[in-house]
């Protein structure tokens, strides 16, 4: 029995030496790299889903304000994995970081999660201690939430895969990242996605024109949001202010950026009346911004297109240059 307790705490201490290395996916490995190796010369960082990745151009922020920017958007993360980005930035202590313009986003897993393979660099890699305990607090919250009886028990596999390095074992040989990363992690929307099959193109772009060629979508936009029910069961609120509180301690300050895209921020804007959001940058009201909205600036419902994301990113900039310069922004 002794024996035993001896080999069960000598494999529980090596596994923790080991506990700390997880390899990112390669849709942020590369990036974050090429961010740590110039991490001194950024003042802003960019944190969100798609809609941010796709669509902040760092060098049209850097020619509209002189702002210099990079750009750690990652496809459909939500607010745990996107604190694991924050703390990994805020570890190396970027000298010049002003500023983390965070994309709002709920904290409730996305039921995509549950086609997810759990020993995947994506499932593990954010999946610390802290971070899995106040996962698990966020699913306490929401226990009806979508797919919310397979969303824990494959959470947890990640959270036991990362501890066992099981993760980072598979990850050495299955995952082969290819190409540099854009200057300054941008990630290019190529025009036509050449993987797309016709048919789902099809369905993609009458989802667009059924949407923005209505003279009425602003009305119903509008209208649709007015319905939506404030649903802060969405937000780990504890997650929320101690992510706040570590940006404070580091001297940065939090941003959060509503996209223009079909969704509600009814939650985002309750949150901001609550003190909370106290800097949001909101460009989600086709009334007030109908530029991010008209039909020749968007790829789909979601998404601007190359030159929506252009126009989205010089405002982003103009935005930035009045928080950053101590201004009351205005709207």
């Amino acid at each position: 029995m002794r024996n035993l307790l001896i080999f069960l705490a000598a494999l529980l201490g090596t596994q923790g030496l080991f506990f700390g290395y997880a390899p990112l996916p390669c849709s942020l490995d590369g990036r974050m790299n090429a961010f740590l190796e110039n991490k001194d010369d950024y003042e802003v960082l960019f944190v969100g889903s798609s809609l941010t990745q796709l669509q902040v151009i760092p060098s049209e922020i850097r020619e509209e304000s002189g702002i210099r920017s990079f750009n750690l958007g990652l496809n459909s993360a939500r607010g745990h994995e996107m604190n694991q980005i924050i703390a990994k930035v805020l570890a190396s202590q970027p000298a010049k970081l002003k500023a983390i313009v965070i994309e709002a986003r709920p904290w409730y897993p996305a039921r995509s999660d549950v086609r997810n393979e759990p020993y995947s660099p994506r499932m593990t890699w954010w999946h610390t201690p802290g971070e899995t305990v106040s996962f698990l607090r966020t699913m306490r919250l929401r226990p009806d939430g979508p797919a919310a009886k397979e969303q824990v028990p494959l959470h947890l596999k990640a959270a036991l895969a990362r501890w066992a390095n099981m993760g980072a074992g598979l990850a050495a040989f299955t995952q082969t990242c290819k190409g540099p990363p854009h200057e300054d992690g941008w990630t290019p929307l190529i025009k036509d996605n050449p993987s797309e099959k016709s048919e789902d193109k099809k369905q993609r772009l009458r989802a667009r024109d059924r949407w923005v060629k209505n003279p009425r979508s602003a009305d119903d936009y509008a209208t649709f949001h007015a319905l939506q029910r404030t649903r802060f069961e969405q937000y780990n609120l504890n997650a929320f202010d101690q992510r706040d509180r570590r940006l404070e301690a580091a001297g940065v300050q939090s941003v959060y950026l509503l996209a223009p895209t079909w969704k509600s921020y009814a939650n985002d804007r309750a949150l901001q009346s609550a003190g909370r959001m106290t800097r949001l940058i909101d460009f989600a009201d086709p009334k007030s911004h109908p530029e991010f909205f008209a039909f020749e600036n968007r790829r789909d419902k979601s998404h601007l297109n190359l030159e929506g994301s252009r126009l989205y990113s010089r405002a982003i900039a103009n935005r930035l240059r009045e928080f950053l310069g101590e201004e009351q922004p205005s709207g």
